[in-house]
């Protein structure tokens, strides 16, 4: 009970903090992205282009970003919760608020990759304690700063254990993501027949047939053999590179700003 004892910035915290883990996972789950997006990342890439080629850069550029929407949105507030805890939040607000949003990263993503997700959530709850440190070693800039490199190092852990919960789960259903995976490339082969010249005088028939053959070429090959040895490894390594790029030229800022906000008393 008395751990539970709050004062009112520690209130606070934990509920815009708990609010923003939960939004972020909200956004996160209504955007359908999943495991499988990540495997199937390359064939989106292929389609995207196969389909924008008489559309504008912008609309090409649209189509390919578009599923990806409200995973930013999940992460930006994912930012401002961490944002929130390292503006004046307390290691016992932030524990309170870890525990809300690790519950419910597990009630929302009851996968294997799900746990990873809410370990990485929960880890966000040791914002506090950086901050401090962060606030006492820097003199410039240092609402900005103890905001932004705060998000900078719960963002490293929290990309790594995205990145081992998706080679987990690659790895543990290897099998179905390789299904997954044939499909995708089997529509990718068939975009890619449909736009080429003479395609259209073809009947039904011979489509499928021509995009079957060819699937089965490239799946039966053992360059394709290699690649789903090494699916759990490339698809956490390529969530890996996304997630980090978006830490270290993006996120990071954003909590800076959200953390000098608020430590002026404006949010």
């Amino acid at each position: 009970m008395r751990y539970m004892a709050l004062n009112n910035n520690e209130k606070k915290a934990v509920l815009l903090a708990s609010a923003s883990f939960i939004a972020s996972l909200l956004f996160l789950k209504f955007s359908g992205f999943s495991v499988s997006s990540i495997v199937n990342f390359y064939n989106h890439i292929i389609k995207s282009v196969i389909f924008s080629a008489s559309t504008d850069t912008i609309s090409a550029v649209g189509l390919l970003l578009n599923p990806f929407v409200l995973v930013f949105a999940s992460l930006v507030f994912l930012a401002l919760a961490i944002s929130v805890l390292a503006s004046f939040g307390t290691q016992k607000s932030g524990n309170i608020s870890g525990i809300i949003g690790g519950i419910a990263a597990v009630v929302m993503f009851s996968s294997i990759a799900g746990i990873f997700l809410a370990v990485a959530v929960f880890f966000c709850s040791f914002a506090p304690r950086f901050s401090s440190m962060y606030s006492r070693e820097m003199k410039k800039w240092v609402k900005f700063r103890t905001g932004s490199n705060t998000a900078g190092k719960v963002l490293l852990v929290f990309n790594i254990l995205i990145a081992l919960g998706i080679f987990s789960s690659v790895l543990a259903y290897q099998a179905d993501y390789e299904a997954s995976f044939k499909n995708e490339m089997r529509d990718s082969v068939k975009a890619l027949a449909l736009s080429l010249p003479g395609a259209s005088g073809m009947s039904s028939e011979m489509l499928n047939e021509r995009v079957e053959y060819t699937t089965n070429s490239l799946t039966n090959s053992e360059f394709f053999g290699a690649y789903i040895t090494w699916l759990p490894v490339s698809a956490a390594f390529t969530a890996w590179v996304i997630l980090e790029f978006l830490r270290n030229l993006v996120l990071t800022n954003i909590a800076g700003l959200f953390a000098r906000l608020m430590m002026r008393g404006r949010v």
